[in-house]
């Protein structure tokens, strides 16, 4: 197990060393390596876990069945959060993943590895699990043609794509990179404006042109990743401000666990980077942010992977998602894709459009149904009229969460643990 899933996660993540490899040469490229072992040492732990809970081959088939979503659901709690590799995004293209308004991107995770148990049970013998997981495919599939994508008040956007590099934002030290310049030259006339991830810093706010705008931001005040909705009231000469936090840092990227007391540590790899390894404060709550009478359910990059803040914004009234990033470090590869594509899953979940703002793409509109209506090219200049509708119903995952499939994964955990203990007594 260690050595497969290590094996798995270095062809998955084959884009981190080759980005960083362009930028930061062969010690940027190799830091990577510890990552994929570090992900196998826990599929690793699991198999012990599972082979040391009972000696029956049937029980630890779908003890492990159940417990890789078990670990799936681990993988996307706390700081060292990294759930890429999530089995149930497989099925993304595919009319099953519209199953994950009912239990989420974990649901499809179950239905994958308990299908692979099924398929093994039959192996030895056992052609039950196999019925059900051909009738839950079928039933799956026809969910999935007959969904239509819900209704609601036309609204209209423009997503801006700035286009600007994030190596030579990093180097501006003394933030002389007119980055606001170039979003207001390309944000003229009236309605929301949504400018992606850091695109401006704090200091600069004051100057953005648009009187309706959502912006990330750099807050170098409060030192904060961090997203601004601001409403100018231009007659009374008054604006209203909402924000939010990015709660969900990238693991080493915006967040270094013990920074000052490993600074011997971190201090050598600065060095060799040529790059100031701090981090950024840490968010505290998912609410949308208030603009032109509507809610936008809004977060940051890589709290896109994350369903429970998408689904935290809708339980709080946002009536659209708004995700604004920055994947310019990662170039036109697979890391790119994988993200774009995972953070689909959360319009589906949701029942929400979402308006996604890259700083070099992917900047695109997305339905309900998780399908792309449009979107720009990468790495150009350019903005796109965003058209959507506002959207209030919730969808049975929204209500419930990941619990529907944890609960049926310790129960099954359980079921096969008795049935197997029982197995085994009447053996001996």
């Amino acid at each position: 197990m260690f050595w497969g899933m290590s094996l798995f996660f270095a062809i998955y993540l084959h884009w981190l060393p080759i980005s960083f490899y362009g930028q930061y040469g062969v010690f940027g490229a190799v830091m990577f390596i510890p990552l994929w072992f570090i992900e196998g040492a826990f599929w690793a732990l699991l198999a012990a876990i599972v082979f040391n809970l009972s000696t029956d081959r049937y029980t630890r088939l779908w003890l492990l069945a159940f417990g890789w979503v078990i670990l799936e659901w681990l993988r996307h709690l706390g700081m060292f959060a990294f759930p890429w590799g999530t089995l149930g995004y497989t099925l993304q293209n595919t009319p099953l993943i519209q199953a994950a308004d009912l239990g989420g991107v974990l649901l499809l995770s179950l239905l994958t590895t308990g299908t692979a148990a099924a398929l093994a049970s039959a192996l030895e013998g056992q052609f039950l699990p196999l019925g059900i997981s051909v009738a839950l495919w079928a039933s799956g599939w026809v969910y999935g043609l007959t969904r239509t994508a819900p209704t609601g008040p036309l609204q209209q956007a423009t997503l801006v794509q700035g286009n600007i590099d994030p190596r030579l934002k990093a180097q501006d030290v003394n933030h002389t990179l007119r980055s606001i310049d170039i979003y207001n030259n390309l944000s003229t006339g009236n309605g929301v404006y949504i400018w992606p991830e850091t695109a401006i810093y704090d200091s600069h706010l004051p100057e953005a042109h648009p009187a309706q705008l959502i912006t990330g931001m750099s807050d170098l005040t409060t030192i904060h990743n961090r997203v601004v909705a601001r409403e100018m009231d231009v007659a009374l000469n008054q604006q209203r401000i909402t924000t939010h936090d990015k709660i969900r840092l990238v693991p080493f990227g915006e967040w270094y666990p013990m920074r000052e007391q490993l600074d011997a540590v971190y201090r050598p790899i600065e060095q060799q980077l040529g790059v100031y390894l701090g981090s950024w404060k840490v968010g505290e709550t998912a609410k949308p942010l208030e603009l032109a009478g509507q809610k936008f359910g809004t977060y940051i990059c890589y709290e896109s992977v994350y369903g429970w803040i998408a689904r935290s914004m809708a339980l709080n009234g946002a009536t659209v998602l708004v995700n604004v990033s920055n994947d310019a470090w990662f170039g036109t590869g697979a890391g790119l894709w994988q993200h774009y594509d995972m953070g689909r899953v959360r319009a589906i979940e949701t029942h929400r459009y979402i308006l996604r703002a890259g700083n070099t793409g992917v900047t695109a509109v997305i339905d309900p149904l998780g399908r792309t209506i449009e979107k720009l090219p990468l790495w150009e200049t350019k903005t796109l009229q965003a058209r959507y509708q506002s959207l209030t119903a919730a969808t049975i995952y929204m209500l419930v969460g990941d619990w529907l499939v944890l609960g049926f994964c310790l129960f099954g955990s359980l079921w096969v643990l008795i049935t197997g203990s029982r197995k085994a007594r009447v053996l001996l």
